[in-house]
Formats: C-alpha cells, structure tokens, sequence
C-alpha cells in the first residue's frame, strides 16, 4: 500500500464533494491523462476550479483546459 492509498483511506473528507478532489488527485498520481467529472451539483464544481492551480502545480506538465462558462451553459 502506498501514501496514496493510505491518505485516501484515512482522511477526514465527510462530504462526497470534497472527497471527489481527492480522486482526481489520485487519479492524476496514477497516470490518468484524461479525467472527466460529471456533476449537475455546482459545489463540485466550485471545489474543482478551486483546485485547479493546486493539481497542476502538483502535476508539472499536465494541460488543463479552461472552458468559457458561456460556452458549457449558453
């Protein structure tokens, strides 16, 4: 077992929208080059684009699109 899976064994996330953070972190740790999150719950989403800047500062090298909210919801 690795920190990886130790930290996402034991952390204290009780709401499933922060826990979804923690995924994609992993996620990303174990070679994902594609990640898609599918929410109709805009805490998520708030959640994700807070973390953003952290992921890709944590995963040099990866592109993270940004999307013009206009374009997802005319």
């Amino acid at each position: 077992m690795n920190y990886a899976d130790i930290l996402m064994l034991t952390n204290d996330h009780e709401e499933a929208d922060s826990r979804i953070c923690l995924h994609v972190d992993d996620a990303l740790d174990e070679g994902a080059t594609t990640l898609l999150v599918r929410t109709i719950d805009t805490d998520v989403v708030v959640l994700l684009v807070g973390i953003t800047h952290d992921l890709a500062q944590h995963h040099p090298g990866m592109q993270f699109p940004y999307y013009h909210i206009n374009s997802i919801c005319p």
